[in-house]
Protein backbone atom coordinates (compact mmCIF):
# COMPACT_ATOMS: atom_id res chain seq x y z
CA UNK A 1 0.00 0.00 0.00
CA UNK A 2 1.59 3.23 -1.29
CA UNK A 3 1.89 6.05 1.30
CA UNK A 4 -0.68 8.36 -0.01
CA UNK A 5 -3.51 5.25 0.13
CA UNK A 6 -2.32 5.15 4.16
CA UNK A 7 -2.48 8.37 4.76
CA UNK A 8 -5.63 8.86 3.44
CA UNK A 9 -7.06 5.44 5.18
CA UNK A 10 -5.73 6.99 8.48
CA UNK A 11 -6.91 10.44 8.57
CA UNK A 12 -10.44 9.42 6.81
CA UNK A 13 -10.58 6.57 9.46
CA UNK A 14 -10.19 8.86 12.17
CA UNK A 15 -12.68 11.03 10.94
CA UNK A 16 -15.04 8.02 10.68
CA UNK A 17 -14.91 7.53 14.69
CA UNK A 18 -17.85 10.05 15.81
CA UNK A 19 -19.86 9.21 12.93
CA UNK A 20 -20.05 5.13 13.48
CA UNK A 21 -21.51 5.39 16.99
CA UNK A 22 -24.10 8.18 15.94
CA UNK A 23 -25.11 5.89 12.92
CA UNK A 24 -25.20 3.35 15.82
CA UNK A 25 -27.31 5.37 17.99
CA UNK A 26 -29.42 6.29 14.73
CA UNK A 27 -31.05 2.75 14.12
CA UNK A 28 -31.61 2.37 17.81
CA UNK A 29 -33.61 5.90 17.95
CA UNK A 30 -35.72 4.93 15.05
CA UNK A 31 -36.10 1.10 16.67
CA UNK A 32 -37.29 2.67 20.26
CA UNK A 33 -39.52 5.86 18.79
CA UNK A 34 -41.11 3.31 16.73
CA UNK A 35 -42.11 0.72 19.43
CA UNK A 36 -42.70 4.05 21.42
CA UNK A 37 -45.52 5.26 18.88
CA UNK A 38 -46.63 1.38 19.21
CA UNK A 39 -47.39 1.90 22.55
CA UNK A 40 -48.87 5.38 22.24
CA UNK A 41 -51.26 3.43 19.85
CA UNK A 42 -51.65 0.61 22.21
CA UNK A 43 -52.52 3.14 25.62
CA UNK A 44 -54.82 5.01 23.30
CA UNK A 45 -56.97 1.85 22.35
CA UNK A 46 -56.67 0.82 26.67
CA UNK A 47 -58.19 4.35 27.06
CA UNK A 48 -61.16 4.18 24.81
CA UNK A 49 -62.24 1.22 25.32
CA UNK A 50 -62.69 2.28 29.15
CA UNK A 51 -64.42 4.80 28.04
CA UNK A 52 -67.32 2.69 25.81
CA UNK A 53 -67.30 0.25 28.82
CA UNK A 54 -68.09 3.67 31.26
CA UNK A 55 -70.61 4.38 28.90
CA UNK A 56 -72.09 1.17 28.50
CA UNK A 57 -71.86 0.81 32.51
CA UNK A 58 -73.81 4.37 32.56
CA UNK A 59 -76.65 2.84 30.11
CA UNK A 60 -77.45 -0.40 31.92
CA UNK A 61 -77.36 1.98 35.66
CA UNK A 62 -79.35 3.92 33.78
CA UNK A 63 -82.09 1.29 33.37
CA UNK A 64 -81.60 -0.21 36.24
CA UNK A 65 -82.46 3.36 38.51
CA UNK A 66 -85.58 3.98 35.94
CA UNK A 67 -88.02 1.18 37.65
CA UNK A 68 -87.84 0.15 41.47
CA UNK A 69 -87.95 -3.42 42.36
CA UNK A 70 -92.12 -4.63 42.08
CA UNK A 71 -93.38 -1.50 40.38
CA UNK A 72 -95.24 -2.01 37.31
CA UNK A 73 -93.51 0.89 35.02
CA UNK A 74 -94.85 -0.98 31.74
CA UNK A 75 -97.51 1.37 31.43
CA UNK A 76 -97.55 4.22 28.11
CA UNK A 77 -97.45 7.02 30.51
CA UNK A 78 -94.82 5.67 32.55
CA UNK A 79 -93.47 4.49 29.39
CA UNK A 80 -93.32 8.30 27.73
CA UNK A 81 -91.97 10.02 31.21
CA UNK A 82 -88.77 7.45 31.10
CA UNK A 83 -87.89 8.48 27.47
CA UNK A 84 -88.45 12.16 28.00
CA UNK A 85 -86.22 12.34 31.28
CA UNK A 86 -83.74 10.31 28.91
CA UNK A 87 -82.91 12.15 26.17
CA UNK A 88 -80.71 9.66 24.66
CA UNK A 89 -83.29 6.53 24.24
CA UNK A 90 -84.58 6.95 21.05
CA UNK A 91 -87.22 4.31 21.51
CA UNK A 92 -88.06 1.69 24.09
CA UNK A 93 -90.24 -1.29 23.93
CA UNK A 94 -91.12 -3.81 26.55
CA UNK A 95 -91.53 -7.55 25.58
CA UNK A 96 -92.41 -10.61 27.29
CA UNK A 97 -90.43 -13.73 28.05
CA UNK A 98 -90.60 -14.67 24.02
CA UNK A 99 -89.13 -11.16 22.92
CA UNK A 100 -92.70 -10.47 21.38
CA UNK A 101 -93.22 -6.78 22.21
CA UNK A 102 -96.15 -5.59 24.74
CA UNK A 103 -95.26 -1.92 24.59
CA UNK A 104 -93.21 0.64 22.67
CA UNK A 105 -92.64 3.75 22.63
CA UNK A 106 -90.24 6.82 20.80
CA UNK A 107 -89.68 9.37 17.79
CA UNK A 108 -91.61 8.56 15.32
CA UNK A 109 -88.68 7.81 12.85
CA UNK A 110 -87.09 5.41 14.57
CA UNK A 111 -90.46 3.73 15.79
CA UNK A 112 -91.98 3.60 12.05
CA UNK A 113 -87.77 1.98 11.42
CA UNK A 114 -88.45 -0.77 14.02
CA UNK A 115 -92.11 -1.65 14.14
CA UNK A 116 -93.19 -3.97 15.58
CA UNK A 117 -90.50 -5.79 17.84
CA UNK A 118 -90.15 -9.36 17.80
CA UNK A 119 -86.52 -10.55 19.48
CA UNK A 120 -87.50 -14.28 19.48
CA UNK A 121 -85.06 -14.87 16.93
CA UNK A 122 -82.37 -11.90 17.61
CA UNK A 123 -78.95 -13.51 19.04
CA UNK A 124 -78.32 -10.33 21.81
CA UNK A 125 -82.06 -11.23 22.83
CA UNK A 126 -80.95 -14.95 23.60
CA UNK A 127 -77.47 -13.96 25.51
CA UNK A 128 -79.94 -11.90 27.58
CA UNK A 129 -82.04 -14.79 28.07
CA UNK A 130 -79.27 -17.50 28.58
CA UNK A 131 -77.40 -15.03 30.65
CA UNK A 132 -79.33 -13.45 32.52
CA UNK A 133 -77.19 -10.27 32.07
CA UNK A 134 -78.05 -7.08 29.82
CA UNK A 135 -77.04 -6.77 26.62
CA UNK A 136 -75.66 -4.29 24.22
CA UNK A 137 -74.86 -4.40 20.70
CA UNK A 138 -76.01 -4.12 16.87
CA UNK A 139 -74.24 -0.66 16.14
CA UNK A 140 -74.88 1.12 13.07
CA UNK A 141 -75.48 4.70 11.26
CA UNK A 142 -79.59 5.37 11.22
CA UNK A 143 -80.70 8.56 9.92
CA UNK A 144 -76.90 9.81 10.46
CA UNK A 145 -76.88 8.80 13.80
CA UNK A 146 -74.86 6.05 15.81
CA UNK A 147 -77.26 3.74 17.40
CA UNK A 148 -76.79 0.58 19.68
CA UNK A 149 -79.14 -1.97 20.85
CA UNK A 150 -79.40 -2.75 24.68
CA UNK A 151 -81.70 -5.19 26.19
CA UNK A 152 -81.93 -5.95 29.92
CA UNK A 153 -83.66 -8.01 31.80
CA UNK A 154 -86.07 -6.86 34.27
CA UNK A 155 -87.08 -8.81 37.61
CA UNK A 156 -90.78 -8.69 36.29
CA UNK A 157 -89.65 -10.91 33.51
CA UNK A 158 -90.06 -8.75 31.07
CA UNK A 159 -86.93 -7.49 28.82
CA UNK A 160 -86.52 -3.59 27.80
CA UNK A 161 -85.57 -3.17 24.50
CA UNK A 162 -83.82 0.11 23.82
CA UNK A 163 -82.35 1.84 20.93
CA UNK A 164 -79.75 4.01 22.03
CA UNK A 165 -77.99 7.66 20.40
CA UNK A 166 -74.61 7.36 20.92
CA UNK A 167 -73.46 10.42 19.41
CA UNK A 168 -71.90 12.19 22.03
CA UNK A 169 -70.02 8.80 22.54
CA UNK A 170 -68.54 8.81 18.64
CA UNK A 171 -67.78 12.37 18.77
CA UNK A 172 -65.42 11.97 21.74
CA UNK A 173 -63.98 8.70 20.02
CA UNK A 174 -63.61 10.82 16.93
CA UNK A 175 -61.80 13.91 18.88
CA UNK A 176 -58.88 11.53 19.30
CA UNK A 177 -57.06 12.22 16.27
CA UNK A 178 -53.66 9.60 15.22
CA UNK A 179 -51.74 11.79 13.04
CA UNK A 180 -53.29 13.19 9.91
CA UNK A 181 -54.69 9.61 8.57
CA UNK A 182 -55.52 8.22 11.81
CA UNK A 183 -58.00 7.90 14.60
CA UNK A 184 -60.69 5.43 16.66
CA UNK A 185 -62.92 3.14 15.68
CA UNK A 186 -65.58 0.51 17.78
CA UNK A 187 -65.79 -2.45 15.53
CA UNK A 188 -67.69 -5.44 16.48
CA UNK A 189 -65.70 -9.43 16.37
CA UNK A 190 -66.89 -9.40 12.97
CA UNK A 191 -64.60 -6.96 12.15
CA UNK A 192 -67.38 -4.36 11.07
CA UNK A 193 -65.75 -1.14 11.67
CA UNK A 194 -68.69 2.10 13.05
CA UNK A 195 -67.52 5.30 12.36
CA UNK A 196 -70.06 8.67 12.80
CA UNK A 197 -69.89 9.52 8.93
CA UNK A 198 -70.01 5.51 8.04
CA UNK A 199 -68.17 5.14 4.53
CA UNK A 200 -66.17 2.32 3.50
CA UNK A 201 -64.12 0.12 5.71
CA UNK A 202 -60.40 1.12 5.71
CA UNK A 203 -59.44 -2.15 6.66
CA UNK A 204 -61.00 -5.36 5.44
CA UNK A 205 -63.38 -7.12 7.71
CA UNK A 206 -61.57 -10.59 7.28
CA UNK A 207 -57.96 -8.77 8.29
CA UNK A 208 -59.61 -7.14 11.25
CA UNK A 209 -60.77 -10.68 12.68
CA UNK A 210 -57.77 -12.21 12.20
CA UNK A 211 -55.99 -9.01 14.22
CA UNK A 212 -58.75 -9.82 17.00
CA UNK A 213 -57.79 -13.71 17.14
CA UNK A 214 -54.70 -13.03 17.18
CA UNK A 215 -51.64 -13.01 20.34
CA UNK A 216 -50.66 -9.75 19.54
CA UNK A 217 -52.44 -6.11 20.30
CA UNK A 218 -51.29 -4.49 17.98
CA UNK A 219 -49.63 -4.68 14.78
CA UNK A 220 -47.34 -2.23 12.35
CA UNK A 221 -48.51 -4.61 9.22
CA UNK A 222 -52.15 -4.61 8.80
CA UNK A 223 -53.02 -4.51 5.43
CA UNK A 224 -55.76 -1.83 4.03
CA UNK A 225 -58.73 -2.28 1.98
CA UNK A 226 -56.53 0.16 -0.73
CA UNK A 227 -53.64 -2.26 -0.24
CA UNK A 228 -51.71 0.41 2.31
CA UNK A 229 -50.63 -0.78 5.40
CA UNK A 230 -51.61 0.40 8.55
CA UNK A 231 -50.68 1.06 12.38
CA UNK A 232 -53.36 -0.87 14.66
CA UNK A 233 -54.21 -1.66 18.01
CA UNK A 234 -57.03 -2.77 20.01
CA UNK A 235 -58.58 -3.21 23.26
CA UNK A 236 -61.78 -5.21 24.02
CA UNK A 237 -64.67 -3.71 25.95
CA UNK A 238 -65.27 -5.38 29.01
CA UNK A 239 -67.99 -7.74 29.56
CA UNK A 240 -68.87 -7.01 25.35
CA UNK A 241 -68.16 -8.57 22.35
CA UNK A 242 -67.10 -5.54 21.15
CA UNK A 243 -63.26 -3.76 20.18
CA UNK A 244 -62.04 -0.34 20.04
CA UNK A 245 -59.31 0.14 17.09
CA UNK A 246 -57.04 2.45 16.23
CA UNK A 247 -56.05 2.91 13.01
CA UNK A 248 -52.99 4.81 11.33
CA UNK A 249 -51.80 4.77 7.83
CA UNK A 250 -47.90 3.24 8.70
CA UNK A 251 -46.34 5.94 6.49
CA UNK A 252 -48.19 8.97 8.46
CA UNK A 253 -47.97 7.08 11.94
CA UNK A 254 -43.33 7.08 11.84
CA UNK A 255 -43.48 10.11 9.10
CA UNK A 256 -41.61 12.65 11.94
CA UNK A 257 -39.27 9.68 13.14
CA UNK A 258 -37.97 8.83 9.12
CA UNK A 259 -37.89 12.34 8.51
CA UNK A 260 -35.42 12.70 11.55
CA UNK A 261 -34.00 9.51 10.84
CA UNK A 262 -33.51 11.08 7.22
CA UNK A 263 -32.25 13.97 8.40
CA UNK A 264 -29.35 12.84 10.41
CA UNK A 265 -28.61 10.21 7.73
CA UNK A 266 -28.14 13.13 5.36
CA UNK A 267 -25.71 15.22 7.58
CA UNK A 268 -23.93 11.74 8.57
CA UNK A 269 -23.30 11.47 4.77
CA UNK A 270 -22.19 15.24 4.49
CA UNK A 271 -19.90 14.57 7.06
CA UNK A 272 -18.18 11.64 5.68
CA UNK A 273 -18.29 13.11 2.53
CA UNK A 274 -16.48 16.41 4.10
CA UNK A 275 -14.24 13.93 6.16
CA UNK A 276 -12.86 11.92 2.51
CA UNK A 277 -12.05 15.27 0.57
CA UNK A 278 -10.37 16.74 3.58
CA UNK A 279 -8.36 13.62 3.92
CA UNK A 280 -7.64 13.51 0.18
CA UNK A 281 -6.04 17.14 -0.27
CA UNK A 282 -4.18 16.63 3.36
CA UNK A 283 -2.83 13.54 2.34
CA UNK A 284 -1.43 14.98 -0.87
CA UNK A 285 -0.13 17.98 0.68
CA UNK A 286 1.78 15.60 3.00
CA UNK A 287 2.76 13.30 0.06
CA UNK A 288 3.49 15.68 -2.84
CA UNK A 289 6.33 16.95 -0.92
CA UNK A 290 7.76 13.31 0.28
CA UNK A 291 7.82 13.03 -3.19
CA UNK A 292 10.10 15.85 -4.19
CA UNK A 293 12.87 14.70 -1.10
CA UNK A 294 12.44 10.78 -2.76
CA UNK A 295 13.07 12.31 -6.19
CA UNK A 296 15.94 14.43 -5.04
CA UNK A 297 17.52 11.38 -3.11
CA UNK A 298 17.67 9.43 -6.24
CA UNK A 299 19.34 12.41 -8.11
CA UNK A 300 21.95 12.74 -5.31
CA UNK A 301 22.51 8.67 -5.30
CA UNK A 302 22.95 9.58 -9.12
CA UNK A 303 25.80 11.76 -8.53
CA UNK A 304 23.51 14.93 -9.73
CA UNK A 305 23.69 17.68 -6.83
CA UNK A 306 22.48 20.42 -9.49
CA UNK A 307 19.41 19.73 -9.61
CA UNK A 308 17.33 21.16 -6.50
CA UNK A 309 13.84 20.19 -5.12
CA UNK A 310 11.12 22.35 -5.01
CA UNK A 311 11.17 24.02 -1.64
CA UNK A 312 6.96 25.01 -1.85
CA UNK A 313 4.78 22.89 0.30
CA UNK A 314 1.57 24.08 1.93
CA UNK A 315 2.39 22.96 4.83
CA UNK A 316 5.58 24.90 6.98
CA UNK A 317 7.23 22.10 8.08
CA UNK A 318 7.61 20.41 5.03
CA UNK A 319 9.05 23.61 3.25
CA UNK A 320 11.62 24.27 6.15
CA UNK A 321 12.30 20.46 4.97
CA UNK A 322 12.82 20.76 1.75
CA UNK A 323 15.13 24.00 2.14
CA UNK A 324 17.30 22.02 4.50
CA UNK A 325 17.55 18.84 1.69
CA UNK A 326 18.69 21.85 -0.58
CA UNK A 327 20.99 23.35 2.07
CA UNK A 328 22.49 19.70 2.44
CA UNK A 329 22.54 18.92 -1.54
CA UNK A 330 24.49 22.40 -1.97
CA UNK A 331 27.35 21.39 0.62
CA UNK A 332 27.08 17.59 -0.64
CA UNK A 333 28.07 19.12 -4.22
CA UNK A 334 31.03 21.92 -2.79
CA UNK A 335 32.48 18.99 -0.73
CA UNK A 336 32.11 16.85 -3.82
CA UNK A 337 33.99 19.28 -5.85
CA UNK A 338 37.19 19.49 -3.31
CA UNK A 339 37.41 16.13 -3.56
Amino acid sequence: MTLFNRLLLIIFGTGLIPVVPTAVFLFYYQSVAKTNVQELHENVAQMASLMVGQKADEMERRLYTMWEPGADYITASNLRKTLARNPEFLFMAFTGPDGREVLSAGTSEIKRLFGYVDLSRDQLFKKAVRTGRSQIGGFELVYNLPICRLIYPMDSGHYAFAVINLRDLFVKLEMQKMGDTGGVFISDAEGRIFSLHGGAQVVDRENLKRFFSGTEKSSRELQGASGGYYLASYSGVPGFELYVVTLQERWDAFNGINLITSLIAFFLLGISTVFYFSALILSRRLVNPVGELIEGAKRVAGQNFKQPVRETADITEMSTLLRSFNAMMTEVDRYHGLQ
